[in-house]
């Protein structure tokens, strides 16, 4: 299956880094990988509306966001 997203929808993009959960009590996060995280829109309680792209690596998510036609913010 392919999915596909109107580029010109995308409010904001970012990249986030590989998390490994401790598996301390306090420690609530999952662990993840390399991804490209896209805000669609937002909820009407404010909820970000997401997409997550796992990759398996800091340049292919760099490619992702050139691939989408979006630019880095200085």
């Amino acid at each position: 299956m392919r999915h596909f997203v109107n580029r010109d929808k995308i409010l904001e993009a970012y990249i986030t880094e590989p998390y490994a959960n401790s598996g301390e009590s306090w420690d609530i996060s999952s662990s993840k990988g390399w991804e490209v995280v896209l805000t669609m829109g937002y909820l009407q309680d404010g909820y970000p509306v997401r997409i997550n792209i796992p990759l398996s690596s800091e340049l292919e998510c760099i490619n992702k966001i050139n691939e989408l036609g979006l630019h880095a913010l200085s």
